[in-house]
């Protein structure tokens, strides 16, 4: 199990590769005419054709950001590739960029125990920033999907002990 793996297609080109170069020298064999020279020629813009695309495809695999970023590009939907590169950008302290990354990858899957935890981390980072209304209505979505998550009850004890709202606050303790 693999959310990338484009990796893997050097694996499968392996028998195909085999199975053309040993078509091409049977043909060039039987023909009788002097096209077993064209077998070097062909062999090396053969090589050059893949040595390109392999340079290519490195430059996906710079770092982690461009990694995901490619993984995001080429498939939207990606929780995974959106989730590590919210966490990249956390680490880098580029918060408005996270909470952007996080709904993003809550827009796809808005309903399950993955929502739950981006609901959380959404509310704790716009907490950080300074959006209160915005982190309590996180917290708050996330105990609709998941009456019972203890981040969720948490932070938002915490966010309404910090408003001053101690009874509400209780509950959630």
């Amino acid at each position: 199990y693999s959310f990338v793996a484009d990796h893997f297609q050097y694996h499968a080109s392996m028998g195909i590769i085999v199975l053309l170069v040993s078509g091409f020298t049977k043909i060039t064999d039987r023909s009788g005419t002097p096209l077993y020279r064209f077998r070097t020629p062909c062999g090396l813009v053969a090589i050059a054709m893949l040595m390109a695309l392999t340079f290519n495809q490195t430059r996906v695999w710079t770092n982690s950001e461009t990694l995901f970023l490619d993984t995001i590009k080429k498939n939207p939907d990606s929780i995974p590739a959106r989730t590590s590169l919210a966490e990249i950008y956390r680490k880098r302290g580029e918060l408005w960029a996270t909470v952007k990354l996080l709904e993003a990858a809550m827009a796809c899957r808005p309903m399950d125990h993955e929502a739950v935890k981006l609901h959380a981390q959404i509310g704790t980072l716009q907490m950080r920033i300074g959006e209160i209304q915005e982190a309590r209505h996180h917290f708050e979505a996330a105990l609709q999907i998941d009456a019972v998550d203890p981040t969720a009850h948490a932070m938002l004890a915490s966010l309404l002990v910090q408003a001053g709202q101690i009874e509400k606050a209780l509950h959630h303790y």
